[in-house]
């Protein structure tokens, strides 16, 4: 059942009021009358600046807050219950606070990932229609493509590592490694959410790379940049692999070695 808090206005609340929410925090915004647009007291009507009124209203997982009604005395914010599927979107706002909406039709919630909302056939299929290199290639190369190829080339224990290596971005996109960089200087919360995402789904197929692994993964994935820039930057020397393809060749890799591993345990 949804439900409703009433935050008392407070005499310095001065309105333009909105909700954040970060997967477990609702934090109440607005104008603020003690401080204007310079940081002064007692600013003129119009002139206020907007600050964190309550920085904790509620504590809750799996919701979407919403401010459905302000009087002269409180504003009501509603949290609605929780909402894990497309379809429970018909009717409402359709942007989400930290939510994506995956291929099979799930409400993923980037800020506070649950692994049941996880799944093979959407990596697959995402990893499939999202292009490398920013879609800077001659041809559209996905990222499920690249996934393939390190794959291939890694020794027998790493196969798997390194075809999920790129598995959150599936849900997070393919950032190019120059804004990558530029997030871990202004946004280090937004790469380190991406990286803990990879190691949720890592865990969640049975992935546990120690640091040769990880060596052999990085070492693999330097290696395939430099190729496909020489092949598909530069070069014409390449055929890709159209979505399609790509995410046939993803799923057969995975439970070729998901069967493998679970046969040698």
């Amino acid at each position: 059942m949804d439900n409703f808090i009433k935050i008392p206005v407070e005499p310095h609340f001065a309105g333009n009021y909105r909700i954040e929410y970060d997967g477990k925090y609702v934090s109440l915004y607005g104008l603020d009358n003690r401080h204007d647009m310079e940081g002064l007291y007692g600013a003129p009507n119009g002139t206020f600046d907007e600050m964190v009124l309550i920085p904790v209203v509620a504590e809750v997982r799996n919701a979407s807050p919403m401010i459905t009604a302000v009087t002269d005395d409180f504003i009501v914010v509603q949290i609605f219950s929780e909402m894990r599927r497309a379809t429970d979107l018909i009717g409402k706002s359709l942007y989400q606070e930290g939510r994506m909406i995956t291929h099979s039709g799930i409400l993923f919630n980037l800020l506070d990932p649950d692994p049941d909302d996880i799944l093979i056939d959407d990596i697959a299929v995402h990893l499939s229609r999202i292009a490398r290199w920013n879609g800077g290639t001659h041809q559209f190369y996905s990222v499920a493509e690249h996934c393939c190829r390190c794959c291939d080339l890694a020794p027998p224990r790493d196969k798997l590592t390194c075809l999920l290596h790129d598995a959150e971005e599936a849900y997070w996109g393919d950032t190019i490694s120059t804004v990558k960089s530029i997030l871990k200087r202004v946004a280090p919360e937004i790469t380190y959410r991406m990286k803990a995402l990879r190691v949720m789904i890592f865990e969640k197929y049975g992935v546990f790379p120690n640091k040769t692994s990880i060596n052999t993964m990085n070492t693999v994935d330097k290696g395939e940049l430099q190729v496909d820039f020489d092949e598909l930057i530069i070069g014409r020397n390449r055929d890709c692999w159209s979505p399609e393809r790509a995410e046939s060749e993803f799923l057969a890799r995975f439970y070729e070695l998901k069967n493998s591993n679970n046969a040698i345990r």
